[in-house]
């Protein structure tokens, strides 16, 4: 998916200058970070040379715009420095993060797939 999705956005935004992924977790891991997931550290190119968009939000819309062609796939864009803070608090990688606790197991499972809708929505 990394592959295919490094590919995507080298072909469809100019800005992009280089792109490093990372995959997994380490091996005395200092982070959050699952086996089955990565990060994609993508560099751009200074502002002024920009051609697909004028602000970040504007260029991260775009290109999780382009990358929703990959089932599955979730993209989250965030400055490096803000996604450790996110991932050191909460021990999820985004900006809101929801979690539930409770032993019964079948309300948990109801409230989760609810949560799965709303999110969607």
């Amino acid at each position: 998916m990394t592959t295919q999705a490094s590919g995507i956005l080298l072909k469809q935004f100019p800005e992009i200058q280089k792109i490093v992924v990372k995959i997994g977790s380490a091996e005395i891991p200092t982070e959050p970070m699952p086996m089955d997931a990565g990060d994609m550290i993508i560099v751009l190119k200074p502002k002024k040379e920009w051609t697909s968009a004028s602000s970040f939000p504007e260029l991260s819309e775009k290109m999780s715009k382009a990358l929703s062609v990959i089932p599955g796939l979730t993209t989250s864009f965030q400055f490096p420095v803000q996604m450790r803070f996110n991932e050191l608090m909460t021990g999820a990688r985004q900006d809101v993060v929801c979690k539930i606790y409770g032993e019964n197991l079948d309300s948990l499972t109801v409230y989760a797939k609810n949560w799965e809708v709303l999110s969607i929505l």
